[in-house]
């Protein structure tokens, strides 16, 4: 189990790791701005939050913020079924 409630069981990664995946409520939540934590979400080119870079400030866990790059959106038996969002560090081969 990961730490961070949006973060899925299955996710290959916790917060600080290289790749993690994100509930997508929950993102799509920070990127409205509809929540106070320390999550900024500046809008990618691709339609949507695909591309969009996502910063996690001083989150309880992480030693120094760190920032990704949303990769995609999936739906899968991951997450309970919900979707979910892959972020990486945007310095990942593509």
């Amino acid at each position: 189990m990961h730490e961070a409630w949006f973060v899925p069981d299955e996710s290959p990664g916790e917060l600080g790791e290289r790749e993690v995946w994100i509930d997508g409520a929950a993102l799509d939540m920070y990127a409205r701005g509809d929540a106070e934590p320390a999550v900024t979400v500046r809008p990618g080119r691709e339609p949507g939050l695909i591309g969009a870079v996502v910063r996690f400030g001083q989150y309880p866990g992480l030693n120094a913020p760190v920032v990704y790059t949303v990769i995609c959106r999936r739906w899968s038996q991951a997450n309970v079924g919900r979707p979910y969002y892959v972020l990486a560090w945007p310095d990942l081969p593509g």
